[in-house]
């Protein structure tokens, strides 16, 4: 997995998207980076996405953390089954991402975004891979 930086960006990123939304710009940037390797291109295009859609956040007094670029080494604290799952997760987001190229971010992976910063039960995780493999 050459592309945890990346996605702990994309989840910083959809932190500032909740209050925004999104545009073509932000799902064209999303897949694209889901596709590619950590680079810091990359990393600097979606760190300015989330500063443009979010500015004050950068120098909030009293930050929430919620559009934070998230450490995906996080997830080792969890359960195996959970740590199991997050991987499976990641992987799913990067062949959806391989399998469409253009147009709108399905909902399931803004879901599977946010689901990495988070423990579910299992019931969820399965819902949710089902969703990513089933979407473009």
């Amino acid at each position: 997995m050459g592309n945890k930086k990346m996605i702990g960006a994309l989840i910083g990123l959809i932190g500032a998207m909740e209050n925004n939304g999104n545009t073509d710009t932000e799902d064209e940037l999303i897949l694209e980076a889901l596709r590619e390797e950590d680079n810091e291109e990359m990393l600097r295009l979606i760190e300015e996405e989330r500063d443009r859609l979010s500015p004050s956040c950068k120098t909030c007094p009293n930050p929430c953390g919620n559009t934070f670029p998230y450490d995906l080494e996080e997830i080792r604290g969890n359960a195996p089954t959970v740590q199991r799952r997050k991987e499976e997760i990641i992987k799913e987001l990067t062949c959806l991402a391989k399998r469409q190229r253009t147009g709108p971010v399905p909902k399931s992976v803004f879901q599977a975004l946010s689901a990495l910063k988070y423990e579910f039960g299992e019931d969820y995780y399965e819902k949710l891979l089902g969703e990513l493999r089933n979407d473009p």
